[in-house]
């Protein structure tokens, strides 16, 4: 059963909560968070470290939302497709990164979490965007991961997110609600994302071979 909503709810006031730590800037030496420092853990987290654990908060709140099992799920690649048809077993890749769309999320506060309706409509709507699964084959799930790069210390994407299945040459199918794979028809494999992803992922693409780009 789908607990979409509520988990949008929750994961939303999660996100509100860790915008103080998000946006800390309390000029510890060598980077680290005096938020982090207890008794049990002295030494803390750097910076960097606290925001990829707050923006992990949003990956959880997808994926234990169940979301997908709202969602259509009837893009399928085209090898999928033939692995399909051989019997072989589909690798469900998720089109977009929850985990980034949590930086999205709390370096626009003023558009996802803000106290109106609107801001509350924009995160849901990002949230189920986050959800999608396109149907591929385990190598090519193996390469589209591999568009990523994250060490806890720096992140980078290797291109766009609209244009991740053009870049590795993955074709795409997609089949209506009440077909099976073998109805699929072939589909752009540019992806429809909002603009606003697009503009804040440049920050992070990598210009060159090894830029990376430093984790606030």
């Amino acid at each position: 059963m789908a607990r979409f909503g509520y988990y949008c709810r929750k994961t939303r006031r999660h996100l509100i909560g860790d915008l103080p730590d998000w946006n800390c800037n309390c000029g510890e030496p060598n980077g680290i968070c005096i938020n982090s420092i207890n008794k049990y853990d002295p030494k803390g987290m750097s910076h960097a470290g606290v925001r990829t654990a707050i923006s992990r908060d949003f990956y959880h709140g997808t994926f234990d939302g169940n979301g997908e099992v709202i969602q259509s799920n009837n893009i399928i690649s085209q090898k999928g497709l033939r692995l399909w048809r051989n019997g072989g077993k589909l690798t469900k890749d998720h089109a977009f990164t929850p985990q980034f769309f949590g930086r999205l999320t709390l370096d626009n506060p003023k558009i996802f979490l803000a106290n109106t309706q609107e801001s509350k409509e924009a995160f849901d709507e990002l949230m189920f965007l986050a959800s999608t699964i396109i149907w591929v084959t385990a190598e090519e799930n193996t390469l589209l991961r591999g568009q990523t790069h994250n060490d806890g210390k720096t992140f980078s994407l290797e291109c766009p997110t609209h244009l991740k299945y053009n870049e590795l040459g993955i074709k795409l199918l997609e089949k209506k609600d009440n077909e099976t794979w073998k109805d699929a028809k072939p589909i752009s494999n540019i992806l429809n994302v909002p603009d606003i992803l697009t503009q804040y992922e440049k920050r992070y693409l990598i210009k060159e071979k090894n830029e990376h780009r430093s984790l606030r």
